[in-house]
């Protein structure tokens, strides 16, 4: 099993790549689908920034980035997220 930590690093990292377009959407979500998978019926998820009552795992991730709606909202979350630093990681 990975850290938490670890997870929360990477996540940063891909974050930083994605907005800086060093990679694009479709290596940013596998990246990010690969990096949350666990064993079992547990997973990784996270909250961007403290407060954020939403839960966000890789498959959230990957709907709201294919929405019309959402899709401007996650993108602030992230860059919300790589401002603060506030990226809390779980595994349940």
């Amino acid at each position: 099993m990975k850290n938490t930590e670890t997870v929360k690093e990477n996540l940063y990292k891909l974050f930083k790549q994605y907005r800086e377009a060093s990679i694009d959407e479709t290596q940013f979500i596998k990246a990010v689908t690969n990096l949350c998978k666990s064993r079992g019926n547990k997973s990784y998820w996270w909250r961007f920034f403290k407060g954020d009552t939403g839960v966000t795992d890789a498959y959230n991730l990957t709907l709201s980035l294919n929405s019309i709606t959402n899709r401007a909202y996650i993108i602030e979350c992230i860059d919300t997220a790589l401002e603060s630093k506030g990226l809390t990681v779980y595994h349940s």
